[in-house]
């Protein structure tokens, strides 16, 4: 994963309560995600190598979460079994292999010259009568060893008489290098990529793990895309989480505005738009098909230059045109109106004046009575809009807010009661995580006796999710000498610390799903 640059960790990481990069190389060795099969597979592992002492070959893409599952697995059989931690490179042969073997269970350098040399000194190497602890190998990045180096290796392992076990861990190679090799049997336990629900449970129990003070950051869409672009595997989670978690540029959306606003919104808004297009329809067609304002646009009698522009009469259409003018009425009338305006009495064939006289009669422009019918029903569309300003008023009524109402009516545990009333900056160890009440109660006869307990309710999947931690802790070096003096079944639950202001804010996150 490339490294981050500084705003983005100031932007997502600090706004969730965090001071690092919780998928970052490195941080947070001790973390182990119990989903996607992997602590099944784990298990399995386990039950393999120290009860069968067979060769166990886990197999997954490149980010698959390998490694970590390794790292597990050590912690499961580090008191029962001498485990050597070997990471494979493409050039590594047997005897370098050997060599780390040897040094790894405090045995001569010269022991690793041959296998036969090395069976020897494990057997010379026994201690009285005792039955000796068998040697684990885990072999990392394992798909990177030649074929000869894998023959050799499960040779040395099968002719130490059980004592010596192998845990090969690599890339899909690896299953196409054995059945090449033909040594022989082994467990072979696919490591597989985290389904969609998985994803979103990864992500959620990886940040409570760093601290977050936020039940989930990402929405539904966001998780969506994050699956798609990830298909689950786990290195490809940790590079693109972080870009995920970036706040993005604020961009103004019509269609996003617009299913912002409530529907009562949406109606008025809509019905206003379809007033106003009525009314401009309305207006536009009444005005051109009104005559009146047809003939107010024209000169009136009275004017001294309505001879030329007035229409003809009867009479006057009846006249026959003189052949001497070549142009149209309406052209010559187009003609004089810019001379009119210059002149004020324009030089007129007398022929038209003398027509013009019946024209005096203003009876026929007496037509614009129809236009009369229009006009008093024209204001009566702008009324219809006046029952808006009730609906607006029932916009601000949802103040009252439901989380709160429902919080207040959630009944707490005595415990829960207990870690909401703890100060925020002390610290809690959380021991474990159960679907049931029965689970936490076995526990707490188990191995949390003697402990105090304070169990509180969560979700994981859509499920009720327990959650026991103990404490509180006034700082981390008291957290680090609770753990030290913690029976050895609690410290093998790897419990690990977080604030106790974490914890409240998960409580109150997940009120509303009981």
């Amino acid at each position: 994963m490339g490294p981050l640059n500084a705003p983005v960790a100031d932007n997502c990481f600090e706004s969730l309560g965090l001071a690092f990069d919780p998928f970052a190389d490195g941080v947070m060795p001790a973390f182990f995600f119990v989903g996607g099969q992997r602590r099944y597979l784990a298990q399995r592992a386990v039950h393999t190598l120290y009860f069968s002492g067979g060769i166990v070959l886990a197999v997954g893409d490149r980010g698959a979460g390998k490694s970590r599952w390794l790292d597990e697995i050590s912690a499961e059989l580090r008191d029962i079994a001498d485990l050597c931690r070997i990471e494979a490179t493409v050039l590594m042969d047997s005897t370098q292999i050997r060599v780390l073997l040897a040094s790894a269970i405090g045995l001569a350098t010269d022991s690793s010259a041959s296998a036969a040399a090395f069976v020897l000194a494990l057997n010379q190497n026994r201690a009285g009568d005792e039955e000796p602890l068998p040697i684990v190998v885990l072999l990392d990045s394992a798909h990177l060893l030649s074929i000869p180096a894998l023959e050799e290796t499960v040779a040395l392992a099968r002719s130490s008489g059980g004592r010596v076990r192998l845990l090969l861990a690599g890339e899909s190679d690896l299953a196409v290098s054995w059945r090449e090799a033909d040594t022989g049997a082994a467990e072979i336990l696919q490591l597989p990529a985290l389904d969609r629900q998985e994803t979103a449970d990864y992500l959620h129990t990886r940040l409570q793990a760093a601290g977050s003070t936020v039940a989930m950051p990402f929405d539904s869409d966001v998780l969506d895309a994050l699956f798609a672009q990830t298909a689950g595997n786990i290195g490809s989670i940790h590079a693109a989480a972080p870009q995920l978690l970036a706040p993005a540029p604020k961009t103004f959306s019509v269609s996003r505005s617009i299913k912002a606003l409530p529907i009562l919104h949406i109606s008025v808004i809509a019905g206003l738009l379809a007033i106003v297009i009525i009314l401009v329809v309305y207006r536009g067609g009444s005005s051109a098909n009104d005559p009146s304002k047809a003939v107010a646009a024209l000169p009136q009698a009275g004017d001294k230059h309505s001879v030329a522009l007035a229409l003809p009469s009867a009479r006057e259409a009846d006249l026959p045109k003189p052949a001497d003018i070549p142009v149209t009425r309406m052209e010559r009338a187009a003609d004089q109106v810019p001379a009119l305006a210059a002149k004020p009495e324009p030089v007129i064939n007398p022929e038209p004046v003398k027509s013009a006289e019946p024209a005096k009669q203003p009876e026929p422009p007496k037509q614009p009575e129809p236009a009369k019918r229009p006009e008093p029903k024209a204001p009566e569309p702008i009324v219809k809009p006046a029952p808006a300003k009730p609906e607006v008023k029932a916009i601000a009524a949802p103040k009252p807010t439901a989380p709160v109402e429902k919080e207040s009516t959630v009944t707490l545990s005595a415990d829960e009661h207990e870690l909401l009333g703890l100060p925020s900056q002390q610290f809690v160890l959380q021991l474990l995580g159960a679907e049931s009440r029965s689970t936490v109660a076995k526990f707490a006869v188990g191995a949390g006796r003697g402990q105090h307990l304070l169990t509180y309710r969560t979700q994981l999947r859509g499920k009720p999710w327990f959650i026991v931690v103990t404490g509180p802790y006034p700082s981390k070096a008291a957290v680090q000498a609770a753990i030290a003096k913690m029976p050895e079944p609690l410290r093998k639950q790897q419990p690990w610390s977080r604030t106790v202001g974490n914890v409240q804010a998960d409580i109150k996150a997940h009120l509303s799903e009981r």
